[in-house]
């Protein structure tokens, strides 16, 4: 949900797209296909030229008789084709719109399989691609043998995604920018490694910003990069400089807020006292008495020094 919510964000503050489906939450499987099928029908117009169709996913994936499943919240393995959605059956709906530029972002485990299953498929990828959508740009999270990975805030992707765009350097944002500054984020990273199929001529834009919609864009963003123990964002975070919002409350009133996340000094006291107990009376496995000699030892004057550093 944070995902959905500081991508929409982001969207919005482009201002370029004319009409947005969201779908965020619990997401069954008839549910999503609905929605998805109906938006795409609203604006199946011959007569109308889409210049840009963007789409994006946050959540699992799966790889199953050698094709990629988004998978819903009432999967099932055994009714994989009901419960979850194929990727092929997605393009087939991006495509029948013929959008001039398509954009695909896809945050999952295996993201990378629904294109590259084997080296020689990359080229007929791209010339595939060529034929069903003019210019594109697919960014998977991961390779096809890799997982992608989150903490209790946002998804490691797709927090590179959101940083790339808020800390560019200039105002007008390439996706091909975008793409760079994400692949540099993950160029330590073996365990992952994001994927991109393009197919363009690299110079089309995602969008324009001005430095002052750059911090807001952040501060947006930086409200769902905060741990859940201090308040979650997914339940109408507030907004900064608006009346009820954190950014408006002083230091003192921050802190009692968040007093109740923290333990009382005696609660800490009595924590360590029984943990003290309990490897004090600690013994070692058979197996290992013999050769080894258990030693505890405690050192009581570490904790106020450390109080000491840190005031």
């Amino acid at each position: 949900d944070n995902d959905v919510k500081a991508v929409r964000a982001l969207l919005d503050a482009t201002g370029k797209y004319d009409d947005i489906l969201e779908v965020s939450g619990e997401v069954n499987s008839t549910s999503l296909k609905g929605k998805l099928s109906q938006f795409i029908k609203k604006h199946k117009n011959p007569e109308v030229k889409i210049d840009e169709l963007l789409f994006y996913f946050t959540g699992h994936g799966g790889l199953f008789s050698e094709k990629f499943y988004f998978l819903l919240t009432d999967f099932e393995q055994k009714r994989a084709e009901t419960t979850s959605l194929s990727n092929e059956e997605l393009d087939a709906m991006l495509r029948s719109l013929s959008p001039q530029l398509a954009i695909k972002i896809v945050d999952s485990c295996h993201a990378g399989t629904a294109y590259v299953k084997d080296p020689d498929l990359l080229q007929k990828t791209l010339d595939t691609s060529k034929c069903q959508f003019n210019i594109c740009y697919f960014m998977f999270s991961s390779q096809s043998n890799q997982s992608s990975y989150q903490d209790q805030r946002l998804s490691a992707f797709t927090e590179a995604l959101l940083d790339a765009c808020a800390t560019f350097e200039g105002n007008d944002i390439r996706y091909k920018d975008i793409v760079d500054r994400v692949s540099d984020s993950f160029s330590e990273n073996p365990e992952q490694r994001p994927l991109f199929v393009i197919q363009a001529n690299l110079t089309e834009d995602f969008c324009s910003f001005e430095e002052e919609q750059k911090k807001t864009l952040i501060q947006t963003i930086e409200k769902y990069k905060q741990p859940h123990n201090q308040g979650s964002p997914t339940e109408n975070p507030p907004v900064p400089g608006k009346p009820g919002s954190a950014a408006n409350l002083s230091l003192l009133e921050i802190a009692k807020a968040q007093s109740a996340d923290y333990c009382t000094k005696e609660e800490v006291d009595a924590f360590l006292a029984e943990l003290k107990q309990k490897l004090q009376a600690s013994t070692l496995p058979d197996h290992l008495a013999g050769i080894y000699q258990l030693k505890t030892e405690f050192n009581e004057s570490n904790y106020p020094a450390y109080i000491s550093d840190r005031a």
